[in-house]
């Protein structure tokens, strides 16, 4: 190959990664547009201790994080890709920490909690009064015991006030407390 070849063949290349950036740019910037459309809801990315997950199928499209609970509608709107034909839900408020799933073959909609050990990964804290021992065990220092008695304390005394209450369950003192309570919400 000539040196003239190599120069041209050169010439292409970086005529083309030019091409490349250009469009990468160019896509970068219409997204950075479709997000600061007003009719486009981005809000609730990781805004608050409300935490959604949206799913189609069992496939999980993504995560919201909201100051208050949102009513469906709202919730599906802040994922564009996402519609409902079945209107009987669409209105209805849902509590915080909730996988909402859609079936796209029939309308069905499914909800359940999100486990601790995600709510812990996403950085959002796990509710003593919600939560299962499951949940709890996610909670770094407790361990299976400590759940159940967590769990066994709100069930005969009813709901926790805050997670200084904790407290009064045994085996929790200020020292352990102060290690759970970055992890814990009533």
């Amino acid at each position: 190959m000539s040196v003239k070849e190599e120069k041209s063949i050169s010439a292409s290349r970086l005529a083309l990664v030019g091409i490349v950036s250009v469009w990468v740019s160019i896509e970068l910037v219409s997204h950075a547009f479709r997000f600061m459309d007003t009719n486009h809801r981005m809000e609730g990315l990781l805004e608050g201790e409300c935490v959604y997950q949206v799913s189609t199928d069992n496939f999980i499209l993504g995560t919201r994080s909201f100051v208050n609970p949102r009513s469906l509608g709202d919730l599906l709107k802040s994922f564009d890709s996402v519609t409902m034909s079945e209107q009987e839900f669409i209105n209805r408020i849902v509590p915080c920490n909730t996988l909402v799933n859609i079936n796209t073959k029939d309308g069905a909609v499914a909800f359940s909690s999100i486990p601790g050990t995600q709510l812990i990964a996403l950085g959002k804290k796990v509710s003593i009064n919600d939560s299962t021992t499951e949940d709890l065990e996610a909670v770094p220092g407790i361990g299976p015991r400590m759940a159940e008695r967590i769990v066994d304390y709100r069930s005969s005394h009813g709901r926790f006030k805050s997670v200084r209450d904790l407290e009064k369950v045994q085996g929790i003192g200020q020292k352990r407390l102060l290690e759970l309570e970055s992890y814990l919400k009533p």
